[in-house]
């Protein structure tokens, strides 16, 4: 506010509070740690409505992920619609700054669970390119293959697994 006039201030603070709310970063801020800590379940719909209203926030998604995970089973064509949709406005958002969380991998991972293999193929990728080479993701992709039916490139994958993690059990198996 240094430098505006009050006058300008006056209406800058207005259409902030008319756009935003009172503190309403602060309000969705806790909204969101509550949904995270709380020791129930929330719904697919109640996930993805907090995504939307943290406005596709990569770290939301990424605080999210495991709750997201274990819904994702069993979900509606509708909903599958949905949280596809939500988690391409999520990747959309993110820029990479290097932090230690894989995006890429944790939207692939939510996309699998929920049985949208191509969607999560193309993250997973996403992950190798963005990430470099990783024993889990190869495996994660080898898992996409086998129930796309496409054995070459399952084979490929869990060559790619053992070649850098000799002694992973189930690339093994």
């Amino acid at each position: 506010a240094q430098g505006v006039l009050p006058r300008a201030l006056a209406r800058t603070r207005a259409a902030f509070t008319a756009a935003l709310g009172d503190n309403a970063p602060a309000r969705a801020e806790a909204a969101l740690q509550a949904l995270v800590q709380s020791g129930e379940q929330a719904t697919a719909a109640d996930l993805i409505a907090e995504l939307e209203s943290s406005r596709y926030s990569p770290d939301a998604l990424l605080r999210l992920a495991p709750q997201l995970r274990s819904c994702a089973g069993g979900l509606s064509a509708a909903q599958l619609q949905a949280l596809g949709d939500a988690l391409d406005r999520v990747w959309r958002n993110h820029f990479e700054l290097g932090e230690p969380a894989d995006l890429a991998f944790e939207i692939a991972t939510v996309l699998h669970r929920a049985g949208q293999l191509r969607h999560a193929v193309r993250h997973y990728h996403a992950s190798l390119a963005g990430r470099g080479d990783h024993p889990t993701t190869s495996f994660n992709l080898a898992l996409c293959a086998i129930d796309l039916r496409d054995v070459s490139e399952a084979r490929a994958q869990l060559a790619r697994v053992l070649a850098q993690a000799p002694d992973h059990a189930r690339a093994k198996e």
